[in-house]
């Protein structure tokens, strides 16, 4: 039975029994994998809390033919502000739902971790517009994931950047003249086009480094809405508890 060591983060767990668990943990190296965790629940555990949701901690597992076991691990960041507000945590639990969808295991992926944990980090301590942020995520995310919009020139005729629409059948920022009465396009203002452009381009050290207005924020969740559906297909619980929230 071989030992695997590694950063990761618990974006999914199931109690069994009374006391144990199983993780479904984003790994640095190993993408999304599942572990059991004996005595997880017991108050005495010493892996009480590195098994809890959204907690990132160094891992040294077994690893099994279908589920690895832990064998040790360290808290790295705990998140305890996303924990103690609802609203936070049921963002970033979307958040989550999300990444479970587009990761896989024994992919690496660590663009897409680092992207991830840096958007807990603004969930959990920025003073910025959570939605905003989450905004922000869907769209860099599906970029990570092979959906990356075309921002440079207009997605239909390749030529011009005079972009007045986003066209999802071109995926991508269209001219107005391509636009111009076409299916499958959403109006976007000059504001939304630059948001959507830095989100994109921006390094991921500056990516959450901005503000949107409240039409900024509108357009892109319409859009960010109707990619993902078209893209996944697939609808997430989080988003319709967000709506009572």
């Amino acid at each position: 039975m071989s030992i695997i060591k590694t950063q990761g983060v618990v974006v999914g767990e199931t109690t069994i029994g009374e006391a144990d668990k199983i993780l479904t943990i984003f790994t640095k190296k190993h993408g999304m994998i599942k572990a059991a965790v004996k005595g997880a629940c017991r108050p005495k555990s010493s892996m009480i809390a590195c098994s809890q949701f959204l907690v990132f901690s160094d891992f040294i597992l077994y690893k099994g033919k279908d589920l690895h076991s832990l064998n040790s691990c360290e808290v790295i960041e705990p998140f305890y502000n996303i924990r103690n507000d609802i609203l936070r945590f049921t963002y970033a639990s979307y958040a989550a739902e999300l990444v479970k969808e587009v990761v896989h295991e024994n992919i690496q992926s660590y663009k897409i971790l680092q992207l991830f944990l840096n958007t807990l980090h603004a969930i959990s301590n920025s003073d910025k517009s959570i939605e905003m942020i989450i905004r922000t995520y869907e769209l860099r995310l599906m970029s990570l994931c092979g959906y990356k919009p075309r921002v440079d020139i207009c997605a239909c005729c390749g030529k011009s950047m005079d972009f007045k629409y986003f066209g999802f059948a071109f995926n991508g920022l269209i001219c107005g003249e391509c636009g111009k009465n076409r299916q499958g396009t959403i109006s976007v203002s000059d504001a939304t086009v630059s948001t959507i452009r830095y989100i994109i381009k921006s390094d991921i050290k500056r990516l959450f480094s901005f503000n949107a207005s409240e039409i900024i924020l509108k357009e892109l969740k319409l859009i960010n809405e109707i990619f993902l559906k078209e893209k996944l297909e697939k609808e997430f619980k989080s988003l319709k508890i967000l709506e009572t929230v």
